[in-house]
């Protein structure tokens, strides 16, 4: 993984948010809007090239810092699953 440098001013700089469903519609508009503010995020979405397309859209827009996370959250278990990768995964100075 590589960051991008931080973004010198905005209202979401040093604040870290984790979205559901930013692969389309809402979730990545909101993801798009965060990372443009200056926001640290970590999104997951159910399909790994979905997400990837996402992933290079939002650094593109603004080289945000991001963690990918691959999950269908229809599923209970899944939910626990990747809610132990998120605590295991990320630095607790983003989250």
């Amino acid at each position: 993984m590589t960051w991008a440098m931080e973004p010198v001013s905005g209202p979401m700089v040093g604040k870290s948010v984790l979205i559901t469903g930013a692969t389309s519609g809402i979730g990545r508009a909101t993801a798009l809007g965060l990372a443009r503010m200056g926001a640290n995020l970590a999104i997951i979405g159910r399909d790994r090239v979905r997400i990837e397309d996402a992933a290079r859209e939002i650094r593109n827009a603004d080289g945000a810092r991001l963690e990918l996370f691959i999950a269908d959250l229809s599923s209970l278990a899944k939910v626990r699953d990747v809610a132990d990768e998120v605590l295991q995964t990320l630095p607790g100075s983003m989250f």
